[in-house]
């Protein structure tokens, strides 16, 4: 037996002396040594030394990123017990009274060792100062106190709506003329203030439309119309985006949609006034691509904002003509009537005090006759006319005056300050 073994054993001495030898001329061939000089003593103990330092430094790297898997976990076991220790001690304050945002100063301030959480409710409640906060906790106590709503905030904020609806009321009525515009501005306030009280989701549609001719006042009460709904509190603010075809209409394919959009985002809280919106059928396909939008846009933010389309009466009824959803998204259509002669008498005199001026009582008959007579063509009807009547009164009352400034009796103030009839100027001839 023991001679069968001995053929086998030899056999995987040289086996494995063969395969050492193989390795070893691999290791010199990676290590640039030539196969001649590898058996060398020297060059032997040279490949030694450098296997032994390449498998150091490979157990050094394994070592490290070990070491840093443990530092890792340590650390993320730290944090989270800071941040439980943090929530312990804003819970703790909680519990003593302590309102948010001085429960999330004072825990910061506990957790990073300043006081401890029964030192920093003790102080509180003693009305003494407060642990310094760091900014950030500064900043979200800010925020808090602008926010917070109280009983006493709320009511000062309906006084303060009461007040500007009030004062709203108060400028629309004190308007000269526009005694229907101001019938139906109130009956649609009755409206929504019953609708309110029966208990409706909804209000009546804040979509109008201000038909007639130009300077009979739209752009002013629109002003107002947005103040009332406010001061009323169907509105946030009540301020009012003005709009016309050019910021609405783009020039190319995929501009106008947008301006549309942003034009009733500018205005959310508030009124959009589109002054000329017949002016958009006038855009080809972009102009209804306007329109479209329009209506999709105020259906979309109902109850969000007014929107108030205005122009000339026929056109303006062409223009709901043109959607079928026109006319139900702006069901209240006020139409805003010429001024009358006396009307434009009373808008003169106010005028006149616009240029810290007096009317003398003859100039005023001149005024009215002058208003009588049938207005220039494009001028029927509206302030334009009596501001340019006024402006031309100045005019013709400086040269009057002018060539007197010299003179040995020079005009006083009260005559420099009164426009006489002389200065008005006749119908016949115009605005001189």
């Amino acid at each position: 037996m023991w001679l069968d073994l001995e053929p086998k054993v030899r056999r995987a001495i040289v086996d494995n002396s063969h395969f050492s030898a193989q390795a070893w001329a691999s290791l010199a061939w990676l290590l640039g040594v030539p196969p001649a000089q590898a058996g060398r003593p020297l060059a032997r103990l040279a490949i030694t030394v450098v296997s032994v330092f390449l498998m150091l430094v490979t157990l050094s790297g394994l070592f490290v990123f070990a070491a840093w898997i443990v530092v890792a976990y340590v650390g993320a076991g730290v944090i989270v017990q800071k941040v439980e220790a943090e929530y312990a001690d804003y819970v703790y304050l909680r519990e003593q009274g302590v309102q948010d945002a001085h429960a999330v100063e004072l825990a910061h301030s506990v957790s990073i060792g300043k006081t401890s959480p029964q030192e920093a409710a003790a102080l509180l409640q003693a009305g003494q100062p407060e642990p310094e906060p760091d900014p950030v906790s500064a900043a979200i106590a800010a925020h808090l106190a602008i926010t917070q709503e109280t009983p006493e905030s709320r009511a000062e904020a309906g006084r303060r709506k009461a007040d500007d609806l009030r004062a709203a009321l108060a400028e629309l009525h004190g308007l000269t003329g526009l005694a229907e515009v101001k019938h139906q501005v109130r009956q649609f306030l009755a409206l929504a203030q019953v609708a309110r009280a029966r208990g409706a989701a909804e209000i009546p549609s804040m979509g109008f439309v201000f038909s007639g001719n130009p300077g009979t006042g739209k752009t002013t009460v629109a002003r107002i119309l947005g103040r009332i709904l406010a001061g009323a509190g169907y509105l946030r603010d009540g301020h009012l985006t003005e709009c016309g075809k050019s910021d609405l209409v783009g020039q190319y394919v995929g501009q106008t949609a947008p301006r549309v959009v942003a034009a009733v985002q500018r205005s959310l809280g508030g009124c959009l006034f589109i002054d000329e919106a017949y002016s958009l059928l006038e855009g080809g396909q972009f102009g209804q691509e306007a329109i479209d939008t329009l209506v999709q846009e105020v259906e979309n933010h109902r109850g969000e904002l007014a929107v108030i389309l205005a122009g000339y009466s026929a056109d303006m009824e062409r223009f709901l003509s043109s959607n079928a959803g026109l006319r139900s998204r702006f069901p209240t259509v006020i139409h805003f009537s010429d001024y009358t002669p006396s009307e434009k008498l009373e808008i003169a005199r106010i005028e006149v005090r616009r240029h810290k001026m007096t009317l003398a009582p003859e100039a005023e008959d001149a005024l009215l006759r002058y208003f009588q007579h049938p207005a220039k063509p494009g001028e029927e009807g509206n302030g334009r006319e009596v501001r340019n009547a006024i402006e031309a009164a100045v005019r013709r009352q400086a040269m009057r005056l002018a060539p007197l400034l010299t003179g040995d009796s020079p005009p006083g103030a009260g005559e420099l300050n009164t426009l006489t009839a002389e200065d008005v100027a006749e119908p016949k001839t115009g605005l001189g």
